[in-house]
């Protein structure tokens, strides 16, 4: 990854580097995630690289046989969490008769009283490194799937929905299309749950 940052093989590499810079560790490109769920089925591994001033991230696809950087792309920040308020519970009670296990370190919550009107609100996002939104969602839903009978069970005090933040990189204003799988759209629905889209697009457009 450093040779191709320093001295590109790929042109869309330079049509990159012409427009935005990846972040480095000292001397090293910096290296966010590295996504080996494609190696059994199509021999890459995908790693994710941050770009200086963005919230989306270089993707860079490298073949694991010959160890070649075969592909480059922007990923866009694809953040995909449930939301849960309430008005008579706090956000401690939420998060405790959900009981998500093994998930401690990726909730936030609050309660807030606005003019005298009580809000409490717990957000769980277990996945948020870089990744594709499809696997994100998927991940998310079949969590939540597990947990089906409590998520339904607080219904009765706890409004529910997936809030999904997607920041592209903006290219020539081209930015990208959101797949919903027949699996992710029949757990969204025994899950009573609907969904939020929030898309932005961001940094510099190619040069001609």
């Amino acid at each position: 990854m450093n040779r191709e940052f320093g001295s590109p093989t790929l042109a869309t590499t330079e049509q990159y580097l012409d427009i935005h810079q990846p972040i480095y560790d000292g001397n090293q490109i910096k290296i966010e995630r590295i996504d080996r769920e494609k190696v059994n089925k199509e021999g890459v591994i995908i790693a994710y690289v941050p770009i200086q001033g963005e919230y989306f991230a270089f993707a860079l696809y490298i073949n694991v046989s010959s160890n070649d950087i075969t592909g480059i792309i922007t990923e866009s920040r694809n953040s995909v969490f449930l939301k849960a308020t309430s008005t008579t519970l706090t956000a401690k009670q939420i998060f405790e008769d959900l009981d998500i296990v093994g998930y401690t370190t990726h909730w936030h919550f609050e309660d807030n009283i606005n003019d005298g009107a009580k809000l409490s609100y717990v957000v769980f996002e277990p996945n948020p490194e870089p990744d594709e939104f499809e696997d994100k969602i998927l991940k998310l839903l079949l969590i939540l799937k597990s947990h089906q009978e409590k998520l339904l069970g607080l219904s009765y005090a706890v409004t529910y929905y997936l809030h999904v933040v997607m920041d592209f990189h903006g290219r020539n204003q081209m930015l990208g299309s959101i797949i919903l799988s027949e699996q992710c759209i029949t757990l969204l629905n025994n899950l009573n749950l609907k969904i939020q889209f929030d898309i932005t697009s961001w940094g510099n457009t190619f040069k001609s």
